[in-house]
């Protein structure tokens, strides 16, 4: 059993999610999502 999970962890940890920020979107209460590393936009905090 260790064999397998050692496996997965080994599988999944080279995997990384980009890194996002966020600015003030079109509409007040709702945030808009950046993937964007160099942007120039302000950002919430």
């Amino acid at each position: 059993m260790s064999k397998l999970i050692s496996a997965i962890k080994r599988t999944l940890g080279t995997h990384a999610e980009p890194h996002v920020h966020f600015h003030q979107g079109t509409h007040a209460h709702l945030p808009e999502v950046c993937h964007e590393h160099t942007c120039g936009r302000p950002r919430l905090g």
